[in-house]
């Protein structure tokens, strides 16, 4: 009887850790934009979080076929895990990381360095715990690197938008060619 409680227990528990670990992270970020976020100024950011949604959807659509990284999640798909992603997140990410940029190059590096690190981590923590699963050659230290261009991209564009998103269309461009991802056959 106790090993059939136990058994539910943890099996239970192992499959919707993943769920409970977004949901717990989607309330931190909700949290800390809160706390330190420029919510108050939304409408300044709200272009950069219209691009970083884009981008995201962009992938989602490109990317449909031939997945890069997946979202595991027992109760949702991994579209609609990504969108709530995309809402709460990428929304609070924007609002926190583009208000305290910091004014001088070494700061902005490591200031870039520590977003990257931070997302990183978060991923990895994920993978490692079965929220995220990596698919057609996707790694974690293509995620950094992804990451990286993405934050620094997050910035261009809060400031030069055309210029950010010619960027972006050019670094989609290399992505697709290095995972052999047909533009025509994508839609």
């Amino acid at each position: 009887m106790y090993a059939l409680i136990f058994e539910v227990i943890v099996v239970d528990f192992k499959k919707y850790f993943p769920l409970m670990l977004f949901t717990l992270v989607g309330v931190a970020w909700i949290i800390l934009t809160y706390k330190i976020g420029d919510w108050r100024n939304w409408k300044l950011y709200y272009p950069t979080i219209l691009f970083f949604w884009c981008g995201d959807l962009i992938y989602n659509v490109v990317f449909y076929e031939k997945p890069l990284w997946v979202f595991e999640n027992p109760i949702f798909t991994h579209h609609l895990t990504d969108l709530i992603s995309i809402f709460i997140v990428f929304t609070c990410t924007v609002l926190i990381y583009i208000p305290h940029y910091p004014k001088t190059f070494k700061k902005q590096l490591l200031y870039l360095g520590f977003w990257v690190l931070l997302y990183s981590s978060i991923e990895w923590i994920f993978h490692v715990l079965g929220g995220i699963s990596y698919r057609n050659g996707w790694d974690i230290g293509l995620s950094v690197v992804h990451n990286t261009y993405q934050f620094a991209l997050l910035r261009i564009h809060h400031d030069r938008p055309i210029l950010a998103w010619i960027l972006a269309l050019i670094i989609l461009s290399i992505v697709m060619a290095v995972f052999d991802v047909d533009l025509i056959k994508a839609f």
